[in-house]
């Protein structure tokens, strides 16, 4: 009896830039932590072991997750949902499985260049593969016909441009057009909470309010700092909390201040409130 054909790989392709070269996963640190690109890798690593070009996502998958990296089941669906509306990965379902698959163009590509070697024909699942003909090696088989396969294609390119479709994304380029006509020097990105509505809705407001008060953020570098003391100062149990995140968000723009600053106690609302003045206010873009 032939052994069956090995579909996964024993090791991938690691790019030396990968911390610097692409805003999106230095947007996953600043957000998440280390955990959230441990959370990214850990996932190339069981996709490119096990199927080779795609990643089982169930119930057993989130408790793996879980047991490996000491995570949170919600705090995972925080991060999954932001590599999906960042198109770092792409979440298939299809019809006749009740399960949903975890790809990505850039995963099937290096699948694609790990697999040259073999000197065989490579099947793939049509229903999941995501590069369009003209991408596909000439010796990996699609097992649907090209209509469906450029279909499937269509539909990847349709589910990346997903957030450029939702009110949140429309809303912030409204608002990078603002601080563009304040006279920034750069498009500044505030969608770094597009994973949480209510939390980025939050953002924008508190954005929104320090244009009223004419302090700005007027550059990526002040997003990111105020990013990072708002994570400081929401983080409970070594997780950020969306929802003291918001509150200290709100705290702030019921006050108009243009800082960031620990949520008030009821017992000492007035001493907290003197020491924000009385130690003055932080300028972010000035750092």
């Amino acid at each position: 009896m032939a052994r069956p054909k090995k579909q996964g790989l024993l090791y991938f392709s690691f790019d030396t830039d990968f911390f610097y070269s692409d805003r999106r996963i230095k947007a996953l640190r600043a957000r998440f932590g280390n955990d959230g690109i441990v959370l990214y890798i850990w996932i190339l690593c069981e996709a490119y072991k096990d199927k080779g070009y795609y990643l089982i996502y169930d119930d057993d998958c989130i408790d793996n997750m879980m047991t490996d990296l000491g995570l949170t089941e919600g705090f995972i669906k925080q991060i999954m949902e932001y590599l999906a509306s960042r198109s770092l990965l792409t979440q298939i379902s299809i019809l006749a499985s009740p399960v949903t698959t975890i790809t990505s163009p850039g995963i099937q590509k290096r699948y694609q260049e790990a697999m040259k070697g073999q000197k065989r024909t490579v099947d793939v699942n049509g229903e999941i593969w995501l590069l369009s003909k003209e991408e596909t090696a000439s010796f990996i088989k699609v097992t649907q016909n090209e209509a469906i396969s450029e279909k499937n294609h269509s539909i990847s390119e349709k589910n990346h441009s997903i957030s450029e479709k939702n009110p949140l994304k429309e809303r912030k380029v409204k608002e990078n057009k603002v601080n563009k006509n304040t006279g920034a020097k750069e498009k500044i990105d505030l969608s770094y909470f597009s994973y949480d509505e209510k939390l980025n809705e939050a953002f924008l407001e508190y954005a929104k309010m320090r244009e009223k008060i004419k302090k700005p953020i007027s550059t990526q570098h002040t997003v990111d700092l105020l990013v990072k003391k708002l994570k400081e100062l929401s983080t409970v149990n070594e997780h950020m909390d969306n929802d003291k995140a918001i509150e200290v968000l709100n705290q702030s723009i019921m006050n108009n201040w243009q800082d960031l600053y620990g949520l008030k106690s009821n017992n000492n609302s007035s001493r907290s409130f003197n020491n924000h003045n009385q130690g003055g206010v932080i300028d972010w873009d000035k750092v």
